[in-house]
């Protein structure tokens, strides 16, 4: 205030005493006074937000004190000292570390060397790395290393040098491989990462925050805070389309999703159960468990206390036999930081104590997101250690001889300087897909899918739908698998899609398997599978029919048909232009070579592994359009993906199948002996195996011309009786009731059903006159019946037997009208002899 009364009283002065600059002199004080003010004022301001930019720097608050810096350097980006925190607020927070080079550069150029930061070489260290500039972040890492009194372990400025040193050989050797970003339909400007396949790659579960989230924008205390506020994680799901896009993610719904975090972390290999982390005030992190029924996902339930613990588990991996799974925790009885564990399945739900995987594995850094290929003997997990290029890397490790190899770096570019996390890997080897932060992406962590290199995968995918009735419905089923080998059931259930029927199974080869399908309203039926000793990944395609037998009014028994089509997804190209190509080359140019098809080969692929073939008959022109000439006509190639897909998947294209190998069996109630399967303990009763890839359902034996029929007069004693029915006559009379026509019309279709089932016809008369009479009185009766069983049923005469029997045998008293009514009768029995061969 005197500073200004001061002034004003000079002004007023010199303007009354009328000088002649008076008025110049007036508006020349007035100005230095106002932009002394001003720069006062701004001076205090920036002062202000720099003091309230270190306090949040100081306290790890980097979010914060970069908005802060950021301000202050737009304003004056000659202060060496905001550059340089700036620079580091970039590395500590945001996605885009490797621009915080040129903030630190320009921090080194104005500051003396004296005045730069105790810390300044080792960020400068990270950020050259940061950028590929490996020669120069080995320097700056050296520097500060011979730099007395530094405060970081020299251990970890060691790793430091050494990750350099290791990622620089890595990116002059890159691996041959592409990587592609799966596009704007997945990834957002914002994170997304965590992604999960199911084995044949037909949906992607993955996690995002992005703007929509359950919650919005909050804080640490899971407040609704626009200012401070984060989009925590959710969960979404995406489906593969047709011409192989993905569709719009959406939510995978409010009862996983909360305003936590949820994030996906493991998935069944059927696609069946998901594994979900949940983070909020309560948990600092443990794994749920959630299964999908029908289009909804159930309500998540904790994964278990032999997985879950007071501390943080993170990921989880689960083996395609459903027995075993991994899962990374920071459990203080770890080697150091996250470890990689796993727990074995006790019984229904129940789990082993958790297992360390060991020195091998796990180091004294982080090991995260493991994933267990289907195979069972691969496994993936990210690490900070093991010759990481800096952050987390993918590495892989075999099971071999009881133990697992050494990890293996899986190179640039799969790897990058930042963090790549959350690999998967498709059944057949194939395909990758990770989470990874690069250049040109669009935001933050996205989400990639990698060709890898070819391997042998040595595993066979069972992919199926179950149907059942008349109209051929999706059914409610479980299947159970019991491993013939080693006489012991694989303790993983398979639970089909109830809205859809499908399933998928993993299966290692050379293997004899009995599938239990215990499908609702139905005994339980048992298929035995032989998984061939291949070299390679194969591919098996199954279509299950479940069907009443009916009888009478009543159910009888039930019919299983198992239709298959194997298909060699892994065969050389040169194999697939044989086999396929070849059948249509005709057609073709014949001075296009085989490589010119190449475009046309990834069409057929992409179009074999996925599901529902139904939805790719809608696509196919538009996926004809994609392909270059090749001297052929459209419908030509259409013709030629149509032959692919037929001999690929039965399932999806009924109206052009090429015939596949298809076997069933017939079952009657009350004469078949079920067999005793014990599953988790309890006793089942279920329907004899047969083999789902025999043509030959039983043995027949040889005749004189080559054909095989079977013998159906042989002793009672041998024959199992399926249904008898009685046919009543008129007095003295053999020919057949109206009414009557229908009953036998019914059991010739039920022996149509099954290759052993044979009738035995027995005539009966009541006692009344000559017994000689009665006796061909009996023989003409069961002879016109066998004459319409052959003539008009088409029944053979080999699958008949006739015997007259006469007045014997009565099955009610001769003295009474309807008791002689009931013993004029022709006995009318369904029988099955298929226990006569051996």
């Amino acid at each position: 205030m005197l500073r200004s009364y001061n002034v004003l009283g000079s002004l007023f002065s010199c303007f009354n005493s009328k000088c002649k600059r008076g008025v110049g002199y007036l508006v020349l004080l007035l100005f230095c006074y106002f932009v002394t003010g001003i720069s006062v004022s701004y001076a205090n301001e920036e002062k202000s937000l720099l003091k309230k930019a270190d306090k949040h720097f100081n306290a790890e608050e980097y979010e914060m004190a970069l908005k802060k810096y950021q301000t202050l350097y737009d304003n004056d980006n000659k202060d060496g000292h905001v550059s340089y925190h700036l620079g580091v607020c970039i590395l500590k927070f945001r996605a885009d570390k490797a621009s915080s080079l040129s903030y630190l550069q320009r921090a080194q150029a104005m500051m003396p060397h004296k005045n730069l930061p105790d810390e300044f070489y080792f960020y400068l260290g990270e950020a050259y790395h940061l950028n590929y500039q490996f020669d120069a972040a080995i320097k700056a890492f050296t520097k500060f290393l011979g730099e007395k009194g530094h405060k970081i372990d020299d251990d970890i400025i060691l790793s430091k040098i050494k990750a350099s040193k290791f990622a620089k050989e890595l990116v002059n050797n890159p691996v041959d491989v592409t990587i592609e970003n799966l596009g704007p339909n997945v990834n957002s400007p914002y994170p997304d990462y965590d992604p999960l396949i199911t084995t044949d790659e037909s949906l992607i579960v993955f996690t995002s925050e992005r703007p929509g989230n359950k919650g919005g924008l909050l804080n640490e205390k899971y407040k609704a805070d626009k200012t401070k506020g984060h989009y925590n994680e959710d969960i979404f799901i995406s489906h593969k389309t047709p011409d192989s896009s993905w569709s719009k993610p959406e939510s995978i719904g409010d009862n996983i999703n909360t305003i936590g975090h949820d994030a996906s972390v493991g998935l069944s290999p059927d696609g069946q159960e998901l594994f979900i982390y949940r983070k909020n005030l309560e948990d600092p992190g443990s794994i749920y468990s959630s299964r999908h029924d029908g289009d909804l996902w159930t309500t998540p339930v904790p994964a278990g206390r032999n997985i879950n613990s007071k501390y943080v588990e993170e990921r989880a991996s689960i083996t395609a036999d459903g027995t075993e799974i991994y899962f990374s925790s920071n459990r203080p009885e770890g080697r150091g930081g996250m470890d990689i564990y796993k727990v074995k399945l006790i019984a229904n739900d129940i789990w082993s104590k958790p297992i360390n995987l060991g020195k091998v594995i796990n180091s004294s850094s982080n090991e995260s997101a493991p994933f267990i290929h289907p195979s069972g003997k691969i496994l993936y997990f990210s690490s900070t250690a093991h010759n990481s290029m800096g952050g987390y890397d993918i590495f892989m490790s075999k099971f071999e001889d009881g133990e697992w190899t050494t990890p293996v770096n899986l190179g640039h570019p799969i790897n990058t300087v930042n963090d790549d996390m959350n690999f998967v890997l498709s059944a057949d080897g194939q395909n990758g897909y990770y989470a990874s932060i690069r250049p040109n992406g669009y935001g933050d962590q996205d989400i990639y899918k990698v060709k890898m290199p070819l391997s042998n995968v040595r595993i066979t995918m069972v992919k199926g739908v179950i149907l059942g009735g008349d109209n051929l419905k999706p059914v409610p089923a479980k299947i159970s698998v019991v491993d013939r080998l080693i006489g012991e059931k694989v303790k993983y259930i398979y639970n089909p899609n109830p809205k859809t029927g499908k399933y998928l199974m993993i299966f290692p080869p050379g293997r004899n398997y009995d599938m239990i399908i215990d499908a609702e309203g139905y005994k339980p039926s048992m298929v035995n599978i032989y998984v061939p000793n291949q070299s390679y990944f194969f591919e098996l395609y199954q279509e299950i029919i479940l069907q009443p037998i009916n009888g009478f009014g009543e159910k009888l028994g039930q019919e299983i048909t198992v239709k298959n089509v194997f298909y060699d997804i892994r065969k050389p190209q040169d194999e697939i232009t044989s086999d396929i190509i070849g059948l249509h080359k005709d057609k073709m140019d014949e001075t296009q070579s085989d490589k010119n098809y190449e475009a046309l080969l990834n069409i057929i692929k992409e179009l074999i592994m996925t599901t529902d073939s139904v939805l790719l008959r809608d696509s196919l022109d538009k996926r004809i359009k994609e392909i270059p000439p090749f001297g052929v006509e459209d419908d030509q190639l259409l013709e030629l993906v149509l032959d692919v897909i037929n001999r690929s998947d039965s399932i999806g294209i009924k109206e052009k199948t090429v015939p596949a190998v298809s076997v069933g069996k017939s079952y009657f109630y009350n004469s078949t002996e079920m067999e005793k399967v014990v599953i988790d303990g309890d006793t089942m009763l279920v329907l004899p195996s047969f083999s789902a890839q025999d043509t030959s359902l039983i043995k027949r034996k040889e005749k004189k011309d080559g054909t095989k029929e079977i013998n159906y007069k042989i002793p009672k004693n041998e024959r199992k009786q399926v249904v008898k029915v009685n046919l009543t006559f008129d007095v003295n009379s053999f020919k057949i009731k109206e009414e009557e026509y229908s009953i036998i019309d019914n059991i010739a279709q039920l022996a149509s059903k099954k290759a052993t089932l044979g009738i035995e016809l027995y005539g009966y008369t009541d006692a009344q006159g000559d017994e000689l009479f009665n006796q061909q009185l009996a023989k003409s009766r069961v002879q016109e019946i066998a004459k319409y069983l052959v003539e008009k049923k088409g029944m053979g005469s080999n699958r008949l037997l006739i015997e007259a029997v006469g007045e014997l045998n009565p099955i009610a008293n001769n003295k009474t009208e309807e008791g002689r009514r009931l013993n004029r009768r022709v006995e009318l029995i369904l029988v099955d002899v298929e226990t006569q061969e051996k």
